[in-house]
């Protein structure tokens, strides 16, 4: 992906999206090019906008995140999605990257970390929340940026 990277946010919590946005809005290299409240709407938006990159929230309404990550990647394989959640299981995370999501951040990282895991997603790579690199003890499959 080059040039400035499109990414939808999708989240149910308006405050969410605006400080995603504000996080976002010092850095040339990415544009929010929309927002999304709920599954159906995430859906309809990418369709509509063919992001880049989509930053996914679990629990929304209508669909769940991972449903709506499945939907989405079904049509636009090419969209490469971050789940970014509150949920902190290892198995939330298996189970968003089995649903074809190539990043996982907790919320609680998102300060210090979103920049990081969007531009390792927007360089092909996997992305996983510093939470579940410490639980790994350093294992490669589970680092920052996994190729």
């Amino acid at each position: 992906m080059a040039g400035r990277l499109r990414i939808l946010i999708v989240d149910d919590h308006e405050v969410v999206r605006e400080g995603v946005k504000r996080v976002l809005e010092g850095e040339d290299r990415f544009e929010v090019c929309g927002e999304a409240a709920d599954g159906p709407a995430a859906i309809q938006e990418a369709d509509r906008l063919k992001p880049d990159l989509v930053v996914m929230d679990l629990r929304i309404p209508g669909l769940d995140g991972l449903q709506a990550t499945r939907r989405i990647l079904a049509t636009h394989p090419q969209i490469r999605v971050l789940v970014f959640t509150i949920e902190e299981t290892e198995q939330m995370a298996q189970e968003a990257l089995r649903a074809g999501a190539k990043g996982f951040l907790s919320k609680a990282d998102a300060g210090a970390d979103l920049i990081g895991a969007l531009q390792s997603l927007a360089l092909g790579q996997t992305y996983l929340s510093p939470r579940f690199r410490e639980r790994a003890g350093g294992n490669p499959s589970s680092s920052r940026a996994v190729s």
